[in-house]
């Protein structure tokens, strides 16, 4: 079972629709709890409607992290420094 974007506030992304999460899936790491598929664009693509999963975490130091799986029900992925960043990650 993998974890999923619930709510995404990253407006500016690409994949984000209605603070929807239209990516196919997305990784989540490495250094911090950066979401990997943010991608600012003036050209929005069309995309299905989905609830991405997280293929991959390798912020070891979060407490949802168990051999780089994200055991979180679901994350929320919101701005952080100009880039979107996991904002469920929880050190542990």
């Amino acid at each position: 079972m993998s974890a999923h974007v619930h709510n995404c506030s990253a407006s500016s992304c690409n994949f984000n629709r209605d603070a929807t999460c239209h990516a196919s899936a997305i990784a989540v790491g490495p250094e911090h709890p950066l979401c990997d598929l943010f991608t600012e664009t003036m050209t929005a693509m069309q995309v299905e409607a989905t609830e991405a999963p997280i293929t991959l975490c390798s912020v070891m130091e979060c407490s949802h992290n168990q051999q780089m799986n994200c055991m979180a029900p679901a994350i929320d992925v919101g701005m952080h420094d100009g880039h979107a960043d996991c904002t469920t990650f929880a050190r542990g």
